[in-house]
């Protein structure tokens, strides 16, 4: 059963983590990842016709991996 996610149930969970973000235990651990302001990019990946040609996926391919390598290495430091 998939929850119902309000507007107030978003902000809540925003604040939570600014409010976590702000702590003097955790500010250091929590950090935004640099490639944050292309995070759209990476949700809304092209979509693949029904019969893609080669270039095409290798080009979709590579996209998924380059946001894969950029996600991991900000999460890694």
């Amino acid at each position: 059963m998939k929850a119902k996610v309000t507007r107030n149930s978003k902000k809540r969970h925003v604040e939570l983590f600014q409010g976590l973000k702000q702590h003097p235990q955790f500010s250091e651990q929590i950090k935004t990842p640099p490639s944050d302001h292309r995070f759209s990019d990476y949700v809304q990946t092209p979509k693949l016709s029904d019969l893609p040609d080669n270039q095409g996926i290798l080009q979709y391919a590579l996209g998924r991996e380059q946001a894969a390598i950029e996600q991991y290495s900000a999460s890694s430091r």
